[in-house]
């Protein structure tokens, strides 16, 4: 199955909550890395495939997201400190020291999401938004960014995404 021929409409993984509605918010965890390196929770290989999909539910690719339906400030920070533990750990079992800590999360509508385009191409949608519930995170989503974006546009519209993402929920200090 291409990357973003899916409905968005529809839901892919039969979910508690369904498909992603262009109302809704989702939250991108946000790590910090020490010594603190320009960390960005942004990268492009989480946007554009590099090779065939792999969408399987509660395991698809794409940017990972959590839809903010039912979590609180404390419950994103906890995600957060969760994900930097996973980090860490993965960091150890390689021989490589642990840097990673949670810092909450980057906050965006969906429907902003939605709207960013390319320069020259205002009518085709690039960005999409799916479902993608999890045994443990029945709000998990992914962000996808169209096969059509060509190479050398691809940092500037990761950029475009980034800048939509204007909420935050901070990190424990």
């Amino acid at each position: 199955m291409p990357w973003t021929s899916r409905n968005e409409a529809a839901p892919c993984c039969a979910g508690e909550f369904g498909a992603v509605s262009s109302d809704e918010h989702v939250v991108r965890l946000r790590l910090k890395q020490y010594p603190q390196k320009g960390y960005s929770p942004f990268q492009r290989t989480d946007f554009f495939r590099t090779s065939p999909p792999f969408n399987d539910c509660g395991q698809q690719e794409g940017c990972s997201v959590d839809r903010l339906l039912d979590l609180s400030d404390p419950q994103v920070r906890a995600r957060s400190e969760a994900k930097a533990a996973l980090s860490n750990q993965r960091s150890i079992d390689a021989g490589r020291e642990p840097l990673m800590s949670g810092d909450g999360g980057l906050v965006a509508c969906v429907a902003d999401l939605r709207l960013v385009r390319r320069e020259g191409a205002p009518a085709e949608q690039i960005i999409f938004v799916y479902d993608d519930a999890r045994d443990d995170n029945p709000q998990h989503a992914v962000i996808r960014a169209a096969d059509s974006v060509p190479d050398e546009e691809r940092r500037s519209i990761i950029r475009k995404v980034e800048l939509k993402f204007t909420g935050s929920v901070d990190g424990s200090d």
